[in-house]
């Protein structure tokens, strides 16, 4: 690539080392939770505390200022790029002027949308340890994850978020959940009665915030969608970005709309196309069928349980950039959990028989 097509080597050498990086990452979860299941809580603390980081940072937080300033330190070696310095200088710039409604919660991650995928496998990670370890702490951890996730601002993560909570409530049945299901049931009836005036107005006065912004007016997502595939279906192996720029004032050509001229696809799905020409279609179908196949080995609640996480996920992506394979380190710790239960599963009936045989001696 670098001798035939002209390619810079330095842009080569990174790709090669993001993809070793997402194989190390993945395989040390794969390590950690196989070795015991509750060494997953080490990693959970750490979520937390990216969670709280990110709640302080808030400009509502009294110490929001303290937070940026801890922020930037971090990522204070690539200041030179121009599209993380400028997101870093909005979010200071908020928490200044004390915009709570227009901010939205990054933690330490450069964006929203970077950190919404960072919570939307968090979020399942809880729910899947809830049911391993039967713990209520888990079902405190989810609360503060859904409050970070609409301190986001993010309405596809939201979304996503209570499909998964809509499946397991209705889908997922044993007695210790069925009593909180009655008890989450009749909170938010309640809330709901008290407070309808105030949620009325929220959605429907508040027009500053996204997430009350239930329309998608002036995003023209369907045409950048539009877009994307008609540059990966023009130049199935491979695209410049001189040759979709050009694919680009096509469209606004035919649409008028000047959306597409600077937005991405905002498609994770479409994106694929970019990363892997027409060829890497295939590969993630293939790679869709290879999990669900592996889903189905799985006893009924934990089938049900990653089924909706990986449907949640799609829902997320197809309304943003990132996607796995390319974009995204923290879905695969959702993906090794699935390996890792028939582990330990396989593990626990071997030494059940074992215990029934020395029995039986």
């Amino acid at each position: 690539m670098v001798a035939i097509l002209n390619y810079d080597s330095e842009f080569i050498l990174i790709g090669l080392v993001k993809c070793f990086s997402y194989i190390v990452f993945s395989f040390l979860f794969y390590l950690i939770a196989k070795e015991n299941i509750k060494f997953v809580n080490i990693i959970i603390g750490v979520h937390v505390l990216i969670c709280v980081f990110a709640i302080l940072q808030h400009p509502l937080s009294p110490i929001s200022s303290s937070m940026m300033a801890i922020k930037k330190t971090l990522f204070a070696s690539i200041e030179a790029s121009e599209g993380i310095a400028k997101k870093l200088n909005n979010q200071e710039e908020y928490i200044k002027l004390g915009i709570g409604i227009r901010f939205r919660a990054s933690g330490p991650f450069p964006s929203a949308i970077t950190f919404s995928y960072f919570l939307l496998s968090t979020f399942f990670l809880n729910i899947y340890m809830y049911f391993r370890q039967k713990k209520g702490v888990y079902l405190g951890i989810i609360s503060l994850i859904l409050v970070c996730s609409f301190l986001t601002q993010t309405r596809s993560l939201i979304l996503a978020e209570f499909f998964i909570l809509l499946g397991v409530f209705v889908f997922i049945h044993n007695e210790k959940l069925n009593s909180y299901k009655v008890i989450f049931t009749l909170i938010g009836l309640i809330a709901s009665l008290v407070f309808i005036n105030k949620i009325e107005s929220f959605f429907t006065g508040n027009k500053d915030s996204r997430l009350t912004k239930l329309d998608d007016e002036g995003s023209h997502r369907d045409l950048l969608w539009l877009t994307g595939l008609y540059a990966v279906a023009t130049h199935p192996l491979g695209i410049t970005s001189e040759e979709y720029a050009e694919v680009r004032r096509e469209m606004f050509y035919k649409f008028g709309k000047e959306a597409v001229l600077v937005l991405p696809s905002h498609n994770g799905f479409v994106n694929v196309g970019f990363n892997y020409t027409i060829f890497g279609y295939p590969v993630i179908i293939l790679f869709f069928i290879f999990l669900f196949k592996h889903i189905k080995m799985h006893i009924s609640t934990y089938k049900i349980l990653f089924t909706l996480y990986v449907t949640g996920y799609i829902i997320h992506s197809m309304f943003h950039n990132n996607f796995l394979f390319y974009s995204d380190y923290d879905v695969y710790m959702v993906i090794m959990l699935i390996p890792i239960y028939s582990y330990i599963d396989k593990n626990d009936n071997e030494s059940f028989i074992r215990k029934k045989l020395m029995m039986y001696e």
